[in-house]
């Protein structure tokens, strides 16, 4: 075995694949929009390009980021529409695309969807559950996604992160919230 260490090895990053700079679908999109839905997860972008939303597409890694926006520019792709859940860990995740990435990106439009949550009875007692893209469009249709946007109730959520925000007049007219 001492052979194996003579050898010296050099590694090359390739850039065939990077997770965390590519969009699920987003093949397809960038041929046919000028605008693209982003959704967490990939199944939800399947499921929402099956139903005619031919402008779907998923993140690939853990969280969108700014390599996610720039891939959305250099398409041509300025109106971004992104579906998160209306849990507190989507209203978070809202809240760090809002603080992290906004600050570099100024050219593209921004909008948020956040799916209500169901009420479900368990053993008697109502519970709050969150609703994923791939189940509402699945039971609602696609349409009642679309129609999702315009709730007055998840308007109010949308208020509370601009609120949270230190300089919320720099953002107005960048980001739309759709909830």
């Amino acid at each position: 075995f001492p052979f194996l260490f003579l050898f010296k090895t050099k590694t090359t990053k390739l850039n065939i694949y990077a997770k965390n700079e590519r969009l699920y679908l987003f093949h397809e999109t960038r041929k046919k929009n000028s605008s693209v839905y982003i959704f967490e997860g990939n199944g939800d972008a399947v499921t929402a390009n099956l139903a005619g939303l031919t402008n779907a597409s998923a993140i690939c890694g853990v969280n969108i980021n700014e390599h996610h926006f720039n891939l959305c520019r250099r398409h041509g792709i300025y109106d971004v529409i992104i579906c998160l859940d209306a849990d507190e860990a989507g209203l978070s995740k809202a809240k760090s695309i809002l603080d992290d990435i906004l600050k570099n990106i100024h050219d593209i439009r921004i909008r948020f969807i956040f799916l209500p949550e169901k009420t479900v009875v368990i053993d008697g007692e109502p519970k709050l559950l969150k609703t994923d893209p791939d189940e509402f469009i699945r039971n609602n249709g696609l349409d009642a996604f679309l129609a999702a946007a315009k709730d007055d109730e998840l308007s109010a959520k949308a208020a509370i992160i601009r609120e949270q925000l230190e300089n919320p007049e720099s953002l107005k007219n960048l980001i739309i919230f759709y909830s």
